[in-house]
């Protein structure tokens, strides 16, 4: 026979594991949760860097003397091309000029967006003629599902890195 001190003991301890119980199911639906946004975001990391590599492709396509890299830089995820060419000046002396455009990927927990979600701060570097331009910056939202605004962002980071590329007025003469 069960006396009334049993039944409290046993209540009680069932209302602790039931609160338990709710906790642990909290805490893994919050984990789950923060798991699925670091899916969307590494997919959408994904999708960002073939853009950037195609355009980066579409480059060397047209200068061969161009190569692109992939690595890890101050912990974000570095896209280059760059190229080097040996070069004979107005004097006829040779000369190394380096030329390259990066695009630095920061994917940090720290970066948010305007709602405060996850987002991915793109910077882009660039040197022509081993003389560094302004450098710009893109902050591509989570809820950019097309990635357009992003897109239009690379191709005007090629598109001036092309114009100086090809019109500096001081390059010099390439050796034949």
């Amino acid at each position: 026979m069960v006396t009334d001190f049993q039944k409290q003991l046993r209540e009680i301890r069932e209302a602790k594991d039931r609160e338990k119980r709710a906790r642990e199911e909290a805490s893994m639906a919050a984990t789950n949760d923060r798991l699925a946004a670091l899916e969307v975001r590494f997919d959408r990391l994904e999708k960002m860097v073939r853009i950037v590599e195609e355009h980066a492709d579409n480059f060397a396509a047209e200068v061969g003397t161009f190569s692109r890299s992939k690595s890890f830089f101050e912990g974000m995820y570095q896209i280059e091309l760059s190229g080097e060419e040996v070069l004979i000046d107005e004097a006829g002396a040779l000369s190394k000029r380096f030329s390259r455009i990066t695009f630095l990927l920061d994917s940090a927990p720290s970066v948010v967006d305007s709602d405060g979600k996850g987002a991915v701060l793109v910077r882009c570097k660039k040197t022509v003629w081993s003389r560094d331009l302004e450098s710009t910056s893109h902050l591509v939202d989570a809820v950019d599902e097309s990635l357009e605004a992003f897109r239009a962002f690379v191709q005007e980071q090629f598109l001036d890195f092309a114009q100086a590329y090809f019109s500096d007025s001081r390059r010099p003469s390439p050796i034949s």
